[in-house]
This record gives structure tokens, C-alpha cells and sequence, in this order.
């Protein structure tokens, strides 16, 4: 299963990005049945499981390179501490990828729990590795509802209800 994050503003280092909650969501997980791909900043030393494949790709500037990795995985997780609107849990959205993250900010209005994606509780590691199994095990049926859920974030929706 291949769980994807993504984190400017240096990235897993950021401890509002909340990395250490995914690290700790692995040390709880079966790590040799994942691979976490980082694109963005990642550090050199992330702590992780050592059986964890971990694939770091940097930034990405490139939509079709975006896109690509957002459909390469089963999974996106944004562990973040806070959030206004979370733009990579709506970009995983619009490519039909399911997203992990805390009720917070924009992200609890994004993500429906167990319709689109999964809400972690607040800081719950554990919690977080039960999202991120969930969200593999049903990766089609979520990530559909989730490519249906993003279109109201849509440019042209959002022009043609006179938004914008």
C-alpha cells in the first residue's frame, strides 16, 4: 500500500505539519506492507520503521507529476495541527484518492468520515494508523465518493454559482 505525504515549509520537520504522528501511526502498522512516498521537504533522519520503504521525491512543480503521485497512492495523510483549508486533502480528493487527517480547520469539512476519507481523533496516533488501513482497505469505493466530493471545490462550479 503506498500512503503519500506532502509538506512544504520544511515539511516533516514542520511540527505543525504533525509528521510525528504519522511516524508514530507506522511504529503501530505492519510496516512491510506499506511504502510512504514524501513529496516536498522531507528530513534526513524521519525516524521511521526500519522494514518501511520510504521514497522521497522532493517538490513537485509539475501538475501531471502531482496528479501522477496522488493516483500512485492508496492513501493521502495530513496529520496536520492546523489547518485553514487543507489543498493537498482537496487536490488527493479531485484525483480520487482517499485522505487521512484531524478534524481541524478546513479538513473536517472536507474530509466525510468513512464516506470520502477518514477523521483521525485530535492527536491519536492510533487513530490515525486505523484510518490509514481503512482508507487502503476501501481505496476504489472512497476514492470515488472523494473525486465526487472535491467537484464543489471546482473553479468553473464556483463560477457558475457566482462565487467568483
Amino acid at each position: 500500500r503506498v500512503v503519500l505525504f506532502g509538506a512544504a515549509d520544511n515539511g516533516t520537520e514542520n511540527e505543525n505539519k504533525g509528521f510525528r504522528y504519522l511516524r508514530e501511526a507506522f511504529s503501530l502498522l505492519p510496516s512491510e506492507d506499506y511504502i510512504l512516498l514524501i513529496f516536498g521537504k522531507a528530513g534526513a533522519d524521519l525516524k521511521l520503521p526500519d522494514k518501511l520503504e520510504v521514497l522521497k521525491v522532493g517538490y513537485i512543480t509539475e501538475e501531471y507529476k502531482l496528479v501522477e503521485l496522488y493516483n500512485l497512492a492508496d492513501v493521502l495523510v495530513n496529520p496536520s495541527n492546523q489547518e485553514s483549508f487543507g489543498y493537498t486533502v482537496c487536490e488527493a480528493m479531485a484525483c480520487g484518492t482517499p485522505s487521512v487527517g484531524f478534524p481541524i480547520g478546513g479538513i473536517k469539512e472536507q474530509i466525510a468520515h468513512q464516506t470520502d476519507g477518514y477523521l483521525a481523533k485530535y492527536h491519536d496516533a492510533e487513530d490515525l494508523a486505523r484510518g490509514i488501513e481503512y482508507c487502503c482497505e476501501h481505496t476504489v469505493r472512497l476514492g470515488n465518493a472523494a473525486c465526487q466530493a472535491a467537484q464543489k471545490y471546482s473553479y468553473s462550479k464556483a463560477w457558475y454559482q457566482g462565487v467568483i
